[in-house]
């Protein structure tokens, strides 16, 4: 369970990271803010819902498994999603 425990940990720093460099720096305009587009309020929600679903799966105790099949999928697969992104 620590293990989990660190992993999810981990992937929700990630996530936090990845919101705030991606989509807010990335996007920032001076004197207007970060602009967004639909796609990205789409990738921050998504990057919020990954968040809260990890923090509850360790306040909670259960749904760890969960966690890291979901996790392990979406790593496996971005590779496959970059290759599509970059054709």
């Amino acid at each position: 369970r620590d293990v989990t425990h660190a992993i999810t940990s981990y992937c929700t720093g990630y996530m936090i990271y990845d919101s705030i460099v991606g989509y807010v720096v990335e996007t920032w305009q001076p004197g207007v803010g970060p602009v967004l587009t639909t796609d990205h309020w789409m990738f921050l929600v998504h990057h919020v819902l990954t968040s809260l679903y990890m923090i509850s799966a360790r306040f909670v105790g259960a749904g760890h498994m969960s966690a890291m099949i979901l996790m392990f999928l979406g790593e496996f697969t971005a590779p496959i999603m970059n290759i599509h992104l970059i054709l």
